[in-house]
Formats: structure tokens, sequence, C-alpha cells
């Protein structure tokens, strides 16, 4: 897994998506409580809205095509945003 980067507190209008496809997923990590918000395995990656975080988040995950994560805000905790391999 490789970090890419951070996302503070209070950010709102926060919208993450690849530049073109690849071999990685996006996951997503509460910095506070170090628990993972999204993808924490690899093969959790699916195409979801959720609550997490008192916040609602829009996952867009379709096999060859490029990934979306999208919330409204604001975090409450800030976040870290990483990469990882697909099995």
């Amino acid at each position: 897994m490789l970090k890419m980067f951070d996302i503070p507190i209070g950010a709102r209008h926060i919208v993450i998506e690849e530049n073109e496809t690849s071999s990685h997923i996006i996951a997503v990590k509460n910095q506070v409580t170090g628990s993972f918000i999204l993808n924490a395995k690899s093969d959790d990656a699916k195409s979801r809205t959720f609550i997490e975080s008192g916040l609602e988040w829009e996952y867009v995950f379709v096999s060859g095509e490029k990934e979306t994560l999208k919330t409204i805000g604001p975090l409450h905790e800030g976040i870290v945003v990483l990469v990882r391999r697909r099995n």
C-alpha cells in the first residue's frame, strides 16, 4: 500500500478520481482512528453509496474504468488517501 496524500479536517466538496485506469485501487483511512473508510482489502472494491464518519460517500468502481470517490463534507476528521494493488 502506498500513501498518496492527506486531506485535512474541514475539507468540503471532495472528489478523488484516477487520471486513467490502473492496476491499483483507492483506499481511504481515517487519520485519527487509523481505521479504513474504504477498501480495507482489495477484494472489497465495489461501487456503492455509504455513510462513514457522519458523511455520505459515493464510490464508483467499474473494472476497466476510472475509480471515483466523492463526498460533500465537511470532514469531521482528516483522511489519508492510499493506493493498493488489485487482486
